[in-house]
């Protein structure tokens, strides 16, 4: 089985750190990894002998936000997209006809050419979803939604990071699957209480989408009568670092607040803090609220979307709805000892979402792939 995987981009955030999870949780074979551009992720790659190739090409969607700069920019982006990707398509396609590639595997749902080129070449296609698009990012398609969703469901296998996103983009396909993303394995998982310092945490970058400006709004509030600190690890635009800058001032919490940047020592973060704080309005999945369940860490999180997914409220975290609910369970927290939730939380991760038990899901998607395909072959 020779598989090539399509990444999205080269940083490490959550899609590619995935990646990485799912070539180690899975005996791929023969497999390679086509990146759009450099970045961070290679150096990681190259360390786990992981064979990639740097081809440039654009995604099927483009950031919206509705004002005139993005209605004008819209149409100048399509076209580019086109130019790019008819120039990308080709060496791509020669790539998958050198390796004779069995199966291209599409890590992200704002990726169509892996989908074309299957198409042309009559070869398997899996179509990881791992966003909303429009609902987390601001995205709009270049295709029609509707039709790009149609795409999805005629792909050969359709993985789903959750429920939320199944839903979301209409997928009826009987062959897909929500399969949630694993985030390390069971032998690197310890059964240990960490001594907590006095803070909150919030890890992710940094837009108004992921909640960050509702995070310090709420805290601001909790910290009137206590001393205690919220940590913001995470970068965004200078427009979402100023808006947070000037909250913070205007909230007279600038010794309270403290903005860590991108940072590679989450999980260490994460066994020190009070709870991690999930405030997304559209998650599609969330890795960090798996990692804080993973490293002792409670979590916050908003109802709705893949974080409703994860956490069973007042036993494995706690769920909002509002931000009245959120100063009310960060309060709760600061008052009362966590240590069974955090302990059925692990259970839970444990039992979910490590590469062990993820290698076995993605060997049911794998192999019934190869079933059909030897159907076909034989016919």
């Amino acid at each position: 089985m020779r598989v090539v995987f399509i990444a999205s981009d080269a940083s490490l955030y959550g899609a590619s750190l995935s990646l990485i999870n799912m070539i180690k949780s899975y005996d791929f074979g023969d497999y390679l990894v086509l990146v759009l551009s450099k970045g961070p992720l290679l150096p990681v790659l190259d360390n786990m002998g992981i064979p990639y190739k740097v081809i440039p090409f654009k995604l099927n969607s483009a950031v919206y936000d509705k004002d005139w700069l993005s209605y004008i920019l819209y149409p100048v982006r399509l076209c580019y997209y086109w130019m790019l990707n008819k120039y990308s398509y080709f060496r791509i396609l020669r790539i998958i006809n050198e390796n004779k590639i069995d199966i291209i595997h599409t890590n992200n749902s704002r990726i169509s050419v892996g989908y074309e080129i299957a198409k042309y070449k009559c070869i398997k296609h899996v179509w990881h979803l791992r966003e909303f698009m429009d609902l987390d990012f601001n995205m709009r398609t270049f295709k029609p939604f509707r039709k790009l969703c149609a795409d999805f469901n005629n792909s050969d296998s359709v993985i789903c990071v959750s429920e939320a996103v199944k839903n979301h983009f209409y997928i009826e396909n009987k062959n897909s699957v929500v399969l949630y993303d694993a985030v390390d394995s069971i032998q690197n998982v310890q059964n240990v209480h960490y001594k907590k310092e006095n803070y909150f945490l919030y890890c992710g970058s940094l837009s108004e989408k992921k909640g960050v400006l509702d995070i310090i709004s709420s805290f601001s509030k909790v910290s009137r009568n206590c001393d205690v600190r919220l940590y913001i690890a995470g970068t965004g635009t200078s427009r979402i670092v100023r808006k947070i800058r000037s909250l913070i001032n205007r909230e007279g919490i600038e010794e309270k607040v403290v903005l860590l940047g991108y940072r590679t020592d989450a999980k260490e973060l994460m066994r020190k803090a009070i709870a991690l704080l999930m405030c997304s309005w559209h998650e599609a999945y969330g890795r960090v609220t798996v990692e804080a369940m993973m490293n002792d860490c409670v979590v916050i999180g908003r109802n709705s979307g893949g974080t409703s997914e994860l956490i069973e409220h007042e036993e494995t975290g706690f769920l909002f709805d509002s931000n009245n609910e959120l100063e009310a369970l960060m309060e709760k927290v600061l008052d009362m000892d966590t240590t069974a939730i955090r302990d059925n939380a692990r259970e839970k991760a444990i039992h979910s979402f490590t590469e062990e038990v993820y290698a076995e899901q993605l060997k049911k998607v794998y192999d019934n792939l190869l079933t059909r395909n030897l159907k076909t072959t034989q016919e």
